[in-house]
């Protein structure tokens, strides 16, 4: 109600002119975050605008607790307890603006339907407002697959290249990684909460209720989405990485582990072709044998190489679900790849003939021409293959688009009040210009008595 009768002024008087001294603002940080997510904002917003910054952190002690001098709310209990804490704690008075990120923007959202006059309106930033498939993949176990098919595709060049040795490497590399799992296990639903799981799991019952609000008893809000750029999996790892350790927003922040696979993908393709050459020295000189196992080594460095570069997103996407249709078509096509039954059947061919009977090879050049031209009956064979392309819309690395924008559900808004953060993950909404950008674009918003903040 109090809302309505601020907005009402602000109308009759044709400006905010008389609530612009100081717009309150709650700024409320998301999952396992803390207050340091929101400074470089509150910062620059209260030297720039007239704004009265409170992070919504500062209340009863038994509701926040201190992370190295830093207020921080308890998240692991589930979206109404985070609500119960916000609640208790905002700064009470003339409503003002609820800006909240991921899980905080959850609670935000969850004041609001209990208490329609806490804010004037909410902003609501890389947010989960219809659930986080992530949860869902946490709980039906497709995460941690997807945890074991990574370290599997990873290590498939270095085990094959180590032959016999490759099984000791495999045990220790599977010790290693289990307890990474372990700890990822223990990360998740130790700090994350199995409440907050299921609150945040896509069609929990949590969410089937907030999203059945209707319209009419919603208060204005705004949306601000991050569409990272590809490889947003690898860009959200590095930012996450960074946020945890508490450090501020800087240029390259995205950048750590997309640089690491691009150097491990340039290595593994130059040990593929190492292991080519190898196995067409071995060819000419008829080692067969050794021949097919470097083939076979140079194979298991480029799937290695491959997941890397087209499959790890593609299947990260489709836990955040990013990956929300797949185009079927069919294509018809000249292979360029022969079956490893062929090429055994073309070895055999050109160059058994002279093993073990005394008659002389032609020159090794001519030989590597006639396998070449025998595997050229499956190389250009015509194909005709089913194929399914995953459509990819927008995400943030975390949470995909029709979440953050509530698609479908009464929480939607129109496009007009739709912010896309291009070039920008989850965890870079701490800091990143173009978050900065559509937050002043939002303060900014002509005759518009709930989002203008005066300058």
């Amino acid at each position: 109600m109090r809302n309505h009768i601020v907005i009402f002024l602000c109308m009759l008087l044709g400006n905010c002119s008389l609530f612009a001294q100081q717009v309150r603002v709650d700024w409320v940080h998301g999952l396992n975050s803390d207050e340091s997510f929101w400074l470089p904002y509150r910062t620059f917003f209260e030297e720039t605008r007239q704004i009265d910054g409170f992070f919504s952190s500062n209340g009863d002690a038994g509701l926040v607790f201190p992370n190295n001098g830093l207020h921080v709310y308890r998240t692991n209990e589930g979206v109404a307890s985070f609500a119960d804490r916000v609640q208790l704690t905002i700064n009470h008075g003339i409503p003002g603006l609820g800006i909240g990120h991921s899980m905080g923007a959850l609670s935000v959202r969850e004041v609001s339907r209990r208490d329609p006059g806490a804010f004037r309106g909410m902003i609501l930033c890389g947010s989960p407002l219809k659930g986080a498939a992530i949860m869902n993949a946490i709980q039906d176990g497709r995460a941690s697959a997807y945890i074991d098919n990574a370290a599997w595709q990873l290590t498939r060049g270095p085990r094959a290249q180590l032959g016999s040795a490759g099984a000791l490497f495999y045990v220790v590399g599977g010790i290693v990684v289990n307890k990474i799992k372990d700890n990822m296990r223990d990360d998740l639903f130790g700090s994350y909460g199995e409440r907050t799981i299921a609150d945040l799991a896509e069609n929990s019952t949590y969410m089937n209720q907030i999203n059945a609000v209707p319209k009419e008893q919603q208060i204005p809000h705004v949306m601000l989405w991050g569409n990272e750029n590809s490889p947003m999996h690898l860009r959200g790892w590095s930012s996450q990485e960074r946020a945890s350790d508490r450090l501020p927003w800087e240029n390259g922040d995205d950048e750590k582990w997309v640089r690491q696979f691009n150097t491990m993908y340039d290595v593994y393709n130059a040990t593929a072709i190492i292991n080519l050459g190898g196995a067409v020295v071995a060819a000419i000189g008829l080692q067969f044998g050794i021949s097919g196992y470097f083939t076979f080594v140079a194979h298991e460095w480029r799937k290695g190489a491959k997941y890397m570069r087209d499959e790890s997103e593609s299947q990260f996407a489709e836990l955040i679900g990013a990956n929300k249709d797949h185009l079927i078509r069919y294509i018809t096509y000249r292979t360029d790849e022969c079956t490893d039954e062929q090429r055994r059947k073309c070895t055999y061919e050109v160059f058994y003939p002279y093993s073990g009977t005394g008659l002389a090879p032609p020159p090794g050049i001519i030989l590597w021409e006639r396998y070449n031209q025998c595997l050229s009956s499956c190389n250009n064979r015509l194909v005709t293959r089913e194929i399914r392309i995953p459509i990819q819309q927008g995400s943030d690395g975390t949470v995909a688009a029709y979440s953050a924008l509530a698609q479908d559900t009464p929480w939607e808004v129109p496009a007009t009040e739709q912010y896309q953060v291009e070039g920008c993950n989850h965890m870079e909404m701490r800091g990143h210009p173009n978050m900065t950008a559509q937050l002043e674009n939002v303060f900014d918003r002509q005759n518009d008595p709930i989002f203008n903040v005066p300058r």
